[in-house]
This record gives structure tokens, sequence and C-alpha cells, in this order.
């Protein structure tokens, strides 16, 4: 179970919290500093001074970080989508967005908010920094805003790295996508580009700190932000992938193809013994005297009966009335029906797009067949092919 973060508040109606880890990353913060970056370069201030330069530093971190988030955050909603919430964490924090972006303008302003906003932050504290240093004014807390102005110039060149899902992944896809025109292709190939950037940032920390003689805190950090890399771009690969799968993928090559009709007073048991349980998720339409469907449904609609009732339950009990069950097109993509079938029910009728003919069925369990687990890289294994095997039809024993 995840640990329950801490609310800190609403900013433009944004919610924000924090994980405990931030907590953490704060209290490394104000030790390096008040132990170990400060005594080096003001040997005689007094503990009191640096611990209070410290935690003043450690809080405008974390709100520089905040910061980030929130360019993020207000670029996303000036393109018309929502913001769930920020998360601060560990390492950096997530603006949550209810969508991804619809556009590759979209894609590339949302990613680069974030950077420029620390770049900006990062100018503003070096130049505090300078500014008190001509006037004269020295000590622990000049020095902690040029740390402060270091650290977000960093963080927002580490950000730009071409990466998934760093900030500089995102603009890469924006690139891609309007290059080659299809979004999840693009957002696949820069989930690659993660995946082999985290691999290396992991090899050569590993080996710096095997074979070289140097700090090991940054090579920690890179090893770290390697693991870190390599397992969110693995997930942003697969997703990227059954996404294009799903868009790729015309509901016509899923559908069943002018399934066999149910009378209406057929008994649900009698129904279930001719559909035969490996066609529990083919949706059948179901006729009254032979005319146009008046309902759908699957075997599995009556799974929750028990025999008795399943007896004398008719199939036009159970079933979901005509008028109620959404239209899909032939040429439309799964993705797009399935969309539809969670805002209504999860079947759908397909329909040729040329004549407005029925051409079949589809239900959102054999669409989910379409939705399998890519390996590491986000290739997809191939299409199950539908088990619909030949039924001699259900009217010679309609009731």
């Amino acid at each position: 179970m995840a640990m329950r973060e801490i609310p800190l508040g609403r900013i433009a109606g944004i919610p924000i919290s924090a994980s405990w880890s931030v907590i953490g990353i704060a209290a490394f913060v104000v030790y390096s500093l008040a132990f170990d970056i400060l005594p080096r370069l003001f040997a005689t201030a007094p503990l009191i001074d640096r611990l209070f330069a410290a935690s003043m530093c450690a809080a405008l971190f974390v709100l520089s970080i905040l910061g980030h988030e929130l360019g993020h955050a207000f670029l996303a909603k000036r393109h018309g989508i929502a913001v769930d919430g920020i998360s601060l964490w560990i390492l950096g924090g997530v603006a949550k967005l209810s969508r991804q972006a619809q556009t590759p303008k979209a894609e590339f302003e949302i990613a680069a908010a974030g950077p420029l906003v620390s770049l900006l932050i990062g100018l503003v504290f070096s130049t505090t920094a300078i500014g008190a240093r001509r006037f004269g004014i020295l000590g622990p807390g000049p020095a902690v805003l040029a740390w402060l102005g270091i650290v977000n110039v960093l963080i927002a060149g580490s950000n730009l790295l071409p990466a998934s899902p760093l900030d500089g992944g995102r603009v890469l896809t924006a690139a891609l996508w309007k290059k080659i025109g299809d979004a999840e292709t693009a957002r696949l190939y820069s989930a690659r580009s993660g995946i082999l950037t985290g691999l290396s940032l992991l090899l050569g920390g590993l080996g710096a700190l095997i074979f070289l003689d140097l700090r090991r805190v940054p090579l920690i950090s890179a090893v770290v932000m390697g693991i870190f890399l390599i397992g969110a771009a693995r997930n942003e690969a697969i997703g990227a992938a059954v996404r294009r799968r799903l868009n790729h993928t015309d509901v016509q090559s899923i559908m069943t193809p002018y399934p066999s009709t149910v009378p209406a007073q057929t008994p649900l048991d009698r129904f279930a013994v001719w559909a035969g349980q490996d066609q529990h998720n083919i949706v059948y339409p179901v006729v009254r005297w032979g005319h146009e469907p008046v309902g759908y449904l699957t075997p599995a609609w009556g799974s929750s009966l028990s025999p008795a009732e399943r007896s004398w339950t008719r199939v036009n009990d159970v079933m979901i009335p005509a008028e109620s069950v959404p239209r899909a097109w032939n040429s439309e993509s799964a993705d797009t029906v399935l969309r539809r079938m969670e805002r209504s029910h999860p079947i759908a009728v397909v329909h040729n797009v040329r004549d407005n003919q029925m051409i079949g069925t589809v239900s959102q369990a054999q669409l989910h067949r379409l939705i399998e687990r890519s390996d590491w890289w986000g290739r997809m294994p191939p299409i199950k092919p539908s088990t619909l095997s030949e039924n001699p039809g259900l009217a010679s024993i309609g009731g």
C-alpha cells in the first residue's frame, strides 16, 4: 500500500501534496549545507547561523520544485487539460494531468514550461547572490542563494535530456510527433530513448564508482536516476505501445462479423449451452419473430443467476435494449470505440460506413484482447485470433 501523502493546500485550484520522502530530501539538504559545504566556506560561522541558512535553503528548494511543476500545470490548463494535482517526492515532482496533449504544440509547450521556470528561478537566485556579494553582503545567506541558483539551472538542464518521462523526452515527443504525424509512435520512440539514457547513467555511474576515485554522492545520484529512468521509461513504452495498437487497429478487424441471432424467448440455460464456454465475449443480436434486433447480449449476462433461474429466465429479460447499445463504424479505431463503450454499455454494434448496414458486433472484452503487455522495448505480441466457431443457429430451439 502506498504511503499517504501530506496535503499542502491548493494553488489556483490545483491540489498540492507531498510524499513523506520530501522530508528526507529536505533533511539531506540541511545536513549537506550546514555540516559540509558551509563549514568549508565559512569556518567561523556559528552553527545556528548555518542551520538557519540551510533550513531556509531547503524550504526554497522544495518551493523551486513546486514552481517547476506549476509551470507544467498552468500551461496544461491553458491548453484545456485539467490538472488533478501536483505531488512532490524525493526525485522532484509530478503534475497529474487528466489526459495527454492533443497536439505537438501543446506537448512541447507543457513540457518546456517546467525547465523554463526552473531556469528563471535559478537566474533570480544567482543574480541575487551576485548582487549581495557586490554590496559586500557575505556569509551563509548569499552562499545558499548561489547554491539554489546553480541547482535550479542544473534541474532545468537535466530535465531537458531527450529521455521520456523527463521534460526533454516530452520535447522530443513533440518534435517526432510533428515530423511523423503519430503521437503514440513518437511517445514510444521517446520512451526507448529514456531506457537507453537510464542504462547509460546506471552503467556509467556504477563503472565510475568501481574503477574511478571520484566523489560518491554524484555517482550514486546518477545510479539512482538511471534506475528510475529505466523503470519509468519502460512503463511509458508499454503504455505507448498499447495506445498505438488501439489507435492503429480498426474495429472491423476485431469484431464478430454477422453473428447468429437469438430468438427473444430462448431460455438462458439453452442459450448458454448453445453458445459454449469459449464464446462468452461474443455479442448476439436478440430478435423477435425474425425481424430487426430488439436487443443484444452475451452468454455472460446470465452468469450471476442460479441454474434454476436460468431455466425460466428468457433472453429478452436480461438483454440490453437495442436503442441503448452504442453504434460503431467499421473504419473507427478500437480506441475510439472503447472510449464510447466506457460512457454507455460494454458492447457495440458495428455498421458499414458506406451503406449504414450492420456488419457485426463487438464487446469490450474482445477489444481488450488488443491490450497485452509489451516487452521492455515496447514491442507488442501478435493479436490473438478470435475464437468464434460455427453455430447452426438458435431458430430451431427458440421459444
